[in-house]
C-alpha cells in the first residue's frame, strides 16, 4: 500500500511537471491519412472528444494555422501540483495537416497519463472522416 502511494504520488508530480514543447518534441504515437479538409476534422474532432467519458475534466483548445493548413487539437487536464493549486498538464496532441487538398495527414502524440484518451480519439477521427481512416 505505502509503495503504491509513493509511486501515484511521484507520477503525479512528473506529469505537472510535462509541457507543451515535451509533447510536441515526442514522436507520433500514430499517424494515419483521412479524406476531409483539416480545420472541419480538428473542429469535428475536438467536439465529439468532448462528449467522450474519458475527457471528464479535459479541456480541449483548436489552434488554426491557415497559411500552412495545419490545425493542431490539444487536450488539456489539471492534476493536483501542490496542496492549493492545480497544474494544466498536456495529455494528447492532435495534428490535422493538409498537404494536398482532400487530403489530411493525422499524427498523435501524448504524454504519461495521456495514452488512453489518445487510443480513444481514433474511433472518433474515423467517424469525422466519414469512417475512411
Amino acid at each position: 500500500m505505502r509503495r503504491t502511494c509513493a509511486w501515484l504520488v511521484g507520477a503525479l508530480t512528473l506529469t505537472g511537471c510535462l509541457s507543451l514543447a515535451e509533447v510536441r518534441s515526442a514522436a507520433p504515437a500514430r499517424t494515419d491519412e483521412v479524406p476531409g479538409h483539416y480545420l472541419p476534422l480538428a473542429g469535428c474532432v475536438a467536439a465529439k472528444a468532448k462528449d467522450d467519458r474519458l475527457s471528464e475534466g479535459v479541456s480541449y483548445e483548436v489552434e488554426d494555422s491557415a497559411a500552412s493548413k495545419t490545425a493542431r487539437v490539444v487536450a488539456i487536464k489539471r492534476y493536483p501540483g501542490g496542496l492549493f493549486y492545480t497544474v494544466p498538464t498536456p495529455l494528447v496532441e492532435l495534428t490535422f495537416r493538409e498537404p494536398d487538398e482532400g487530403r489530411v495527414k493525422v499524427e498523435t502524440r501524448h504524454g504519461p497519463l495521456g495514452w488512453p484518451l489518445e487510443a480513444a480519439i481514433w474511433p472518433l477521427i474515423r467517424e469525422c472522416a466519414g469512417g475512411k481512416v
